[in-house]
C-alpha cells in the first residue's frame, strides 16, 4: 500500500513536465516553456516594405490551480514589457509558442493574446507594486495553440532560499533584440552565475547575475544548471533543475559624451547633456518566491 501511494504522489509532482520526457536534450522542455511577446510592425527591406514580428520581450508558461476553463494557463512575464508606453492602448498582443520556431518571423506573426479589455486589464499584476511581473492567463484551442498539451513549469521547479548563493551557474532564455530579426523565431541561451544575493529581505530580494541581458530579454526564465558547484564546494550532478526567477533589467552605466574633452559636453537643443549608456554585464532578477506570490494572487483572484 505505501508504494501505491508514493508511486500516486511522485506522479502528482510530475504532471505538469510528464509530457516532455520524450525531449532528446534536458533543455527542450525549458525552451519549450520560453515564448515571445510581440507586435506586427513593418520594415524597409531592399526597397520593399515587408510586415514583421517585432519581439518585445519574453515569457514563460504556467498553470493555473483554478476550476475555470477559461482560465487554465497563463504567461509570466515582466511587468514594464506590456505596460509600455508603446504598447500601452493595446487590447492584445502577439506571443509565439517555441514549436513554431522553424517558422520564420515575416511568415508567422503568433497568436493573439488578450491583455485588456473595454472593463480594463486582463491579466494580473504581482500585488506588490515594487514587483515587476505580471500573469496573463489564457486558454487557447488545439488548432490555435498548434498542440494539445502546454509545457509548463511545475510549483515544485520554483527555487527556494538554500537554491540561491554566489556563484552558483545559471542559465538565461530569451529574445534578445540585439541579435536581429533573423534569429528572433528561436530563444537564445545564455549562461553566467549568481553575482550578488542580499544580505537582507532574505527570498524575496532581488538577485544580480552575471549575465549579457538586452532589451528583449525581460521576462525571461532564469534556471539552474544540473550539473554545479554548492555553497559548500560539494559538486552536484543531474540535480533537478530550479527556476531562479525572471529577468526584469539590465544594469547600464551612464557617462557624459563629449566634443574633445571633458570641458566641452555635447548638448542637445535645449541645452540638456546627452549621455550615453553601456551595458555592464549584470542583470537584475526577481526571484522565484515573487513567481509563487503572484500565481497564489492569481489563483486566488479567478473565480
Amino acid at each position: 500500500m505505501k508504494k501505491v501511494i508514493s508511486i500516486i504522489i511522485v506522479v502528482f509532482l510530475l504532471e505538469p513536465i510528464l509530457f516532455s520526457q520524450d525531449n532528446n536534450n534536458w533543455l527542450d522542455r525549458w525552451q519549450d516553456r520560453t515564448v515571445s511577446l510581440g507586435v506586427i510592425d513593418t520594415a524597409l527591406q531592399n526597397g520593399n516594405i515587408i510586415v514583421y514580428y517585432k519581439v518585445l520581450g519574453t515569457g514563460i508558461i504556467g498553470y493555473l490551480k483554478t476550476e475555470n476553463p477559461k482560465y487554465q494557463h497563463c504567461i509570466i512575464t515582466a511587468k514594464h514589457v506590456i505596460n509600455d508606453e508603446k504598447v500601452a492602448s493595446y487590447s492584445s498582443l502577439k506571443v509565439r509558442f517555441s514549436w513554431f520556431d522553424h517558422i520564420p518571423l515575416y511568415q508567422y506573426f503568433g497568436i493573439d493574446l488578450q491583455i485588456r479589455d473595454d472593463s480594463g486589464k486582463v491579466y494580473f499584476e504581482h500585488p506588490d507594486p515594487n514587483v515587476d511581473l505580471v500573469c496573463i492567463p489564457f486558454n487557447l484551442s488545439v488548432d490555435k495553440a498548434g498542440r494539445e498539451n502546454f509545457p509548463v513549469f511545475g510549483y515544485n521547479e520554483l527555487a527556494k532560499t538554500e537554491d540561491y548563493y554566489e556563484g552558483r551557474p545559471i542559465y538565461v532564455f530569451g529574445y534578445p533584440s540585439a541579435v536581429g530579426a533573423q534569429f528572433h523565431n528561436k530563444a537564445i541561451i545564455r549562461s553566467g552565475i549568481i553575482s550578488w544575493t542580499p544580505n537582507a529581505f532574505g527570498e524575496h530580494a532581488q538577485i544580480l547575475i552575471d549575465c549579457e541581458v538586452f532589451p528583449g530579454n525581460s521576462g525571461g526564465p532564469v534556471f539552474s544548471q544540473p550539473n554545479y558547484f554548492d555553497s559548500k564546494g560539494g559538486y552536484h550532478v543531474g540535480e533537478d533543475v530550479k527556476i531562479l526567477g525572471i529577468v526584469t533589467q539590465r544594469r547600464l552605466s551612464t557617462t557624459e559624451t563629449f566634443i574633445e574633452n571633458k570641458e566641452n559636453p555635447i548638448t542637445d537643443n535645449q541645452g540638456n547633456k546627452l549621455l550615453s549608456y553601456e551595458s555592464i554585464g549584470i542583470g537584475v532578477v526577481e526571484p522565484a518566491i515573487r513567481i509563487r506570490e503572484l500565481l497564489d494572487y492569481v489563483n486566488g483572484s479567478i473565480k
